[in-house]
């Protein structure tokens, strides 16, 4: 793609339901960004039942440049990220959630950086953390460039990640190629795929520059959605998979690799879903595609004892993989 200059017009998307307790956060984030040169697009579910828009209205000076779409159908996370893409001005947009937190400098950086090496989607690093006051280190950090089959090899080693917030994308990519946000849950995981697959260069930064704040009552975090997610994931790789599969150069690593992270999502569920699942036909047949010749203690562990290998994984993940005020990855130093 051609280049873009470091002071390109940025769309910040940032889809809302009933999030009134979080919006003059989101303001003040914004407000105290370094880059200047961005439009706020807020697409509120009409839904929303709280003072979501009320506050908006009265916040919506702070910024320059404010728009609040309110969403119509019922498209939900997906739908409204489309709509703010619909409405968006800028070359460069960045799907931010509401109830997290962004460093001042992180638009500077990673505009900075999808300049000077011509990226079409530039990543980065994350703090996991219950609390907004969390200090991300200070200091020079390294920039990771990879090309489309590198940055694919990396989301199924799960070096990068997949949500929707933790990248700026160049919005050429996402109009020319008709790139959207599929409706219902994990649908971040399918579009991360599909954007990195028709990118050209994706850069990732070392540097934390966002909070992404653990919410017990988020959309994802609560029981009752347990199930529906782990289920959405599992189904998002199993369509990877077909979407790949005339890929000689990656359908091999992907289908083993997909297969080791469907049994892992299957873990978001509750046990006895998990069970279910672990002796369904979908699953046996799956492993049994991808994975049948694999010794790998996990997959060994998950075939001959399901229920000691979901308390072990729910553990790791628990106390481990989503541990408090922990990166996403390990931050190099340049």
């Amino acid at each position: 793609m051609e280049a873009l200059k470091a002071s390109e017009k940025v769309s910040v998307i940032i889809p809302v339901f009933n999030g009134a307790a979080h919006i003059r956060s989101a303001f003040d984030v914004l407000s105290k960004q370094t880059y200047d040169n961005f439009e706020t697009i807020f697409v509120v579910d009409k839904k929303t039942s709280d003072d979501s828009l009320k506050i908006m209205e009265e916040e919506k000076g702070r910024l320059s440049d404010v728009k609040v779409i309110v969403q119509q159908g019922d498209t939900k996370l997906g739908g409204a990220r489309n709509e703010g893409l619909q409405a968006s001005e800028g070359e460069i947009v960045w799907f931010f959630d509401v109830d997290d937190v962004a460093v001042p400098e992180l638009l500077s950086e990673t505009v900075r950086i999808m300049a000077e090496k011509n990226a079409d989607v530039v990543m980065f690093n994350f703090i996991r953390t219950r609390s907004a006051d969390v200090k991300p280190p200070s200091g020079e950090f390294g920039i990771d460039e990879m090309s489309r089959n590198e940055a694919i090899a990396a989301l199924l080693h799960l070096e990068l990640p997949v949500t929707a917030w933790s990248k700026i994308i160049r919005k050429k990519l996402l109009t020319d190629n008709g790139i959207e946000f599929s409706f219902g849950y994990a649908e971040d995981v399918w579009h991360t795929y599909n954007l990195v697959n028709k990118s050209e260069k994706i850069c990732f930064c070392e540097k934390p520059l966002y909070l992404y704040i653990q919410n017990e009552g988020s959309i994802c975090n609560t029981d009752k959605n347990r199930n529906i997610r782990g289920k959405a994931e599992i189904d998002r790789y199993a369509k990877l998979e077909e979407l790949f599969s005339g890929d000689e150069d990656i359908i091999g690593v992907f289908k083993k690799r997909s297969a080791l992270i469907r049994i892992r999502s299957a873990v978001h569920m509750d046990k006895a879903s998990f069970m279910e699942y672990a002796r369904s036909e979908d699953c046996r047949t799956m492993l049994n595609a991808n994975l049948h010749n694999s010794v790998s203690p996990e997959v060994v562990l998950f075939k001959v004892a399901p229920s000691l290998y979901y308390s072990f994984v729910e553990y790791y993940l628990r106390k481990i993989y989503y541990k408090d005020n922990k990166c996403f990855r390990k931050p190099k130093k340049a």
